[in-house]
């Protein structure tokens, strides 16, 4: 059965974590040295979303932009989302990559990538095809790897093609 899951190993903005609350600025912690767990709460509603985002004081579920890729708010929720990330790309016949920057030290995202045996299709800008084909040469040197020159607007047709 052919289906697409949704997986989101650094989070999402419209995601929180239900287990505490804290009003803006009542608050005061270090961003790193605090983690709280608990029920995952999806906020669609722009009203709603504009509410929390604004006056909580703890941030969604969503990884930092740093290295260590921690977070403040739902860590377990995350390192679940990383693990299903790795099985999935484990099993994956093809892994379609859009508009991601590649950045090795994001090893949560590219060493599952790099050690899988899917086919790996890579649509970026001309300004990530020297990155992807080093890459590429360095960790998956006798397996398939296509990289897609252009942006995804103008390049929906070719990626949707290597999925048929």
């Amino acid at each position: 059965m052919n289906k697409i899951e949704l997986n989101l190993p650094n989070g999402c903005c419209h995601l929180f974590c239900e287990s505490a609350r804290g009003v803006a600025g009542a608050v005061s912690f270090a961003g790193l040295n605090v983690e709280i767990n608990g029920e995952i709460k999806l906020i669609t509603d722009p009203y709603q979303f504009n509410q929390r985002i604004t006056n909580d004081a703890l941030p969604p579920v969503k990884s930092y932009f740093e290295p260590q890729k921690r977070a403040t708010s739902g860590q377990i929720f995350l390192t679940e989302q990383r693990n299903r990330f790795k099985d999935l790309v484990n099993n994956a016949e093809r892994i379609i990559v859009i508009g991601v920057k590649l950045r090795e030290h994001d090893t949560h995202i590219w060493e599952a990538i790099k050690n899988s045996n899917g086919k790996i299709i890579y649509c970026s800008g001309p300004a990530e095809k020297n990155t992807f084909d080093d890459w590429t040469i360095n960790n998956r040197p006798n397996k398939e790897n296509i990289f897609i020159d252009g942006f995804w607007s103008d390049k929906f047709d070719e990626v949707f093609n290597e999925l048929i």
